[in-house]
């Protein structure tokens, strides 16, 4: 069983304060492509925002809005929220600024999880895409919910701190594509040039 846990509770200051999560391609907003995606792996959902006026229109009864327990302080918080708050063991971690989400390379990594449990514990699943280590569409266990929370409590915001303290099955790009995975699944859009890049390519 998966849960799936958007993390919304960024400031969009790069985006000049327009909420991503709401940003539209294909006809639909970030959120409700990325719940709907989900949806085909997830047993549940979790939306992590401070905000959760701002999103009524845009979930499903089927989603869970939850708040961060620090505001402001970047993915870890949010991470803590949904590991809180998830009925999963197994948590499916994604930002709101990602259109193209894929339940298939989520799926995929669960597989290679499995079969990685056979010879050692493993804490999360992390895509190595385009160059980087792709934290924000990784899986990852419960059990880091204490880590992720000791960090915040010493000051260390940093996403990346995480990967010191946790073991983790990095899975390359090339698998993804030998699987006949596309791995724009990592594309995130940060910045107005990017969403009318994103817009105008059609990807």
């Amino acid at each position: 069983m998966l849960t799936g846990a958007i993390l919304a509770g960024g400031q969009n200051s790069r985006m000049g304060g327009f909420n991503k999560a709401l940003l539209r391609i294909e006809g639909e907003s970030f959120l409700t492509r990325q719940w709907k995606e989900m949806e085909k792996v997830c047993s549940e959902i979790v939306l992590v925002t401070n905000r959760a006026d701002w999103y009524k229109e845009y979930v499903s009864p089927f989603v869970r809005v939850v708040s961060d327990y620090v505001p402001d302080r970047g993915p870890l918080s949010g991470m803590e929220a949904a590991f809180a708050a998830a009925r999963n063991e197994r948590i499916w971690v994604v930002g709101c600024d990602e259109p193209f989400i894929s339940a298939s390379a989520a799926r995929f990594m669960m597989e290679r999880w499995e079969r990685e449990l056979i010879r050692e514990q493993i804490d999360a699943v992390i895509p190595f895409v385009d160059g980087h280590l792709q934290m924000l569409h990784g899986l990852y266990h419960q059990s880091c919910a204490e880590l992720v929370s000791k960090l915040l409590r010493e000051g260390q915001f940093r996403l990346r701190s995480l990967l010191d303290h946790i073991r983790y099955i990095q899975i390359d790009e090339a698998d993804f594509i030998g699987h006949k995975l596309n791995p724009r699944f990592a594309i995130d859009v940060d910045t107005p040039e990017q969403y009318e890049m994103l817009s105008r390519d059609d990807i």
